[in-house]
This record gives structure tokens, C-alpha cells and sequence, in this order.
């Protein structure tokens, strides 16, 4: 199956919940492999897509898919969604994985973006510190190391 990432991040703003959380996983699956499913690809926005013989080139995101991944999943924890939660601080995580293997350069723009900090420090402080994920003050302390460089 290919899909666009236009459809994935479309996915991810729609109202539905499970079509949210669906949508995230597959994310997170597709950063986890590196984009390199065989049984999900992505395909290229245009119809002009480059292929070599029947097999098609791997298309992996852009350095604007990345952001406005990450700014989709800041907005969705600023929103406190327990249901949408777990995901969404996997598919950071595995995102920042995926991008410290490709293009650390990226990866380091993203960590120190002083809204990705903030988020985090807003959701820290809405919560009862001892019953905070671990994931969100395991971000947080990366977030803040990256951001002192």
C-alpha cells in the first residue's frame, strides 16, 4: 500500500480520535523501520513517481514533514488527550531516533525549537509530578541538555 504523507498528516488533524491514533502509530512504524516497509510505502505527492525497473525508489519525509509532525504532536499534548498520549510521546521519540540515525542536523533543530521545551514544561507542570509519565520528563530532560549546547 503507498500513501502521501499529505494524507498521513491530514489523518492526524481529523476530529476522530482512532483515526488519530491509528494514523500516529503507522507513523511511528514507519520511523521505527526507517521507512523501509514493505507492506506501507510512501509515495511521492506528485504522479510522477521515480521507480527503477518494478521496484520504486524509498521515499522518506521531508525536513517540513518532520516539523509539522512535531508541531502536530506538541498541539495534541498541550491538549492533554489520555487516549492520544502514549502515542504521540512514541511517535517523538522514534521520530528524534529516526532523525539521529538520517540527518542529526535536524534532529538537533528540533530539540532545540524553544516551544518543544515549553510544551513539555507546561505538561510537567500540569501534572502530579509523581504520577508524570516517565516519557514526558525523559523528553524534557533531552530537550533541555540539547537546548543548553
Amino acid at each position: 500500500m503507498k500513501i502521501t504523507m499529505k494524507q498521513i498528516l491530514n489523518w492526524i488533524q481529523m476530529s476522530n480520535l482512532k483515526v488519530q491514533k491509528s494514523s500516529i502509530k503507522l507513523l511511528i512504524g514507519l520511523f521505527m523501520k526507517r521507512f523501509q516497509n514493505y507492506v506501507v510505502q510512501l509515495k511521492s505527492e506528485s504522479s510522477n513517481e521515480v521507480s527503477h525497473g518494478n521496484h520504486y525508489l524509498e521515499l522518506r519525509p521531508t525536513n517540513g514533514d518532520c516539523r509539522t509532525i512535531l508541531l502536530l504532536m506538541q498541539n495534541i499534548l498541550i491538549q492533554k488527550n489520555a487516549f492520544l498520549d502514549e502515542e504521540v510521546l512514541s511517535c517523538i521519540t522514534s521520530m528524534l531516533s529516526y532523525l539521529h540515525a538520517t540527518d542529526t542536523f535536524l534532529e538537533q533543530h528540533l530539540l532545540m525549537q524553544p516551544w518543544t521545551k515549553v510544551v513539555l514544561n507546561v505538561r510537567l507542570n500540569r501534572e502530579n509530578l509523581q504520577e508524570a509519565d516517565s516519557r514526558i520528563i525523559q523528553l524534557f530532560l533531552i530537550v533541555s541538555l540539547k537546548s543548553n549546547y
